[in-house]
């Protein structure tokens, strides 16, 4: 889902606008650090197993991150869009 979104706005950045393409390139940038996290958390890079307890626990480090630089790029691009100051 993260792929189809990225390939789309890299799409979209680059067809003729008359105005500035800021979102665009916000929106690109927050379809790629997910994507980068799903495949990390695919691949098993940053994962930690907890096993103190009697249920075994997985934690995705990568999810955590992820919404650490793409919230505030979402709400940046929602200022953007709207036009406030």
């Amino acid at each position: 889902m993260a792929l189809v979104g990225l390939l789309v706005t890299f799409v979209f950045t680059f067809l003729p606008n008359r105005e500035m393409p800021m979102p665009h390139v916000l929106a690109f940038i927050i379809c790629a650090v997910a994507m980068c996290a799903y495949y990390c958390m695919w691949a098993g890079v940053g994962v930690a197993f907890k096993t103190t307890d009697s249920t075994p626990r997985v934690i995705f480090y990568a999810k955590y991150v992820d919404q650490v630089v793409t919230a505030p790029l979402v709400l940046l691009v929602l200022a953007l869009i709207a036009n406030a100051k």
